[in-house]
């Protein structure tokens, strides 16, 4: 009696973990479509909005940028932009002056808004001059 009643608390500890285990599988599950569709949902709004978005090494090479950014900077893709791209104050800015500008703003405020600079034409920035 005491080996069946044994087997019985077994079982339904086995069935209760499982179901544990079955519900938090599905939380997960969740958890991962709620993320994937919040970040397709920002991925289309950075593709699409018309300002410039990037994001750069303290360096300055470009990690990523939108097509904005790119079209802005005369390139026909985001990708073309990195990978033309070596030196932001160089290539980019008319004043180089103006991205260490750009960085004290970052590193005292965290986020840069609104900060406007001349931009180097395309060939001019892929050669180095003017």
């Amino acid at each position: 009696m005491r080996d069946r009643r044994r087997i019985e608390t077994s079982t339904h500890s086995a069935e209760k973990l499982n179901e544990l285990t079955r519900d938090q599988a599905q939380e997960l599950l969740r958890q991962k479509e709620a993320r994937l569709a919040a970040e397709r949902k920002y991925r289309r709004i950075f593709e699409n909005v018309s300002e410039g978005i990037f994001q750069s090494t303290p360096e300055g090479v470009y990690l990523m940028a939108n097509p904005a950014l790119a079209r802005i900077h005369g390139f026909d893709s985001p990708r073309d932009l990195i990978r033309s791209c070596r030196d932001i104050s160089r290539e980019i800015y008319v004043d180089p002056a103006r991205r260490d500008e750009f960085k004290r703003l970052l590193e005292k405020q965290g986020v840069v808004r609104d900060f406007e600079h001349e931009t180097l034409p395309k060939m001019a920035a892929r050669s180095g001059s003017l």
